[in-house]
């Protein structure tokens, strides 16, 4: 299959969907085996570990409906997503994430499903770089507009600071080649870690890096 196409790109998405999923099972499971322990009765915090929980039974819920409708749209497609494929130099890096932002004026519904994230995906191919980005229409906001359309038509210089972003503030899910890894200069790397123990619990949809990873 072409992974530069649509039917591609939705194939993708259901993969990522059900990977983000098993990871908020996993996280979900830790929490209750750590309210259910009795050695740890009394010696955690029951109120702030609830409140996890629900948060990840939430997310959980809302990933069975996203992929209803993604398995719907594999089924019979009708154009959903807003999908664009970019091509690029090769870079030995590698990420699938979906993700989502917050800003000021973001509201909790837990009863509304609004899936307004990003669907992103970073591939190396033999001798080019592909990056597939998009979005459910019906979700679609000013910043999914904008931030699918910041891929386009950028230099390498500026490719390697999007990666940067990508990776530090948007995404978990991310690989690099172990001989790119070994050229990047310890202080770099040290950067890299410093803004995910500053950020770690932000989704701001403002939050950039100051540093280019890949230099």
């Amino acid at each position: 299959m072409n992974l530069y196409s649509y039917p591609g790109f939705v194939l993708l998405n259901y993969r990522v969907t059900c990977a983000e999923q098993r990871k908020k099972q996993i996280e979900a499971e830790v929490f209750q085996r750590t309210l259910n322990a009795k050695t740890l009765k009394g010696n955690v915090d029951v109120f702030t570990i609830e409140k996890f929980l629900y948060g990840y039974q939430l997310g959980i819920r809302d990933l069975d409906n996203l992929k209803d409708i993604i398995k719907k749209e594999i089924e019979s497609p009708e154009e959903i997503f807003r999908f664009e494929a970019f091509r690029y130099p090769l870079t030995k890096v590698y990420g699938a994430a979906l993700f989502g932002t917050t800003d000021e004026n973001t509201k909790d519904d837990p009863e509304r499903f609004e899936f307004n994230d990003i669907f992103i995906h970073v591939i190396p191919f033999q001798d080019n770089m592909g990056v597939l980005c998009g979005y459910i229409k019906k979700f679609e906001t000013d910043w999914t507009v904008k931030y699918v359309n910041s891929w386009r038509e950028i230099n390498e210089s500026d490719l390697k600071v999007r990666l940067t972003d990508l990776f530090a503030a948007r995404i978990e899910n991310w690989g690099i080649a172990p001989s790119l890894f070994e050229s990047i200069p310890k202080k770099t790397i040290s950067k890299m870690i410093d803004f995910w123990d500053t950020n770690v619990m932000s989704l701001h949809k403002s939050l950039k890096t100051d540093f280019n990873f890949f230099e």
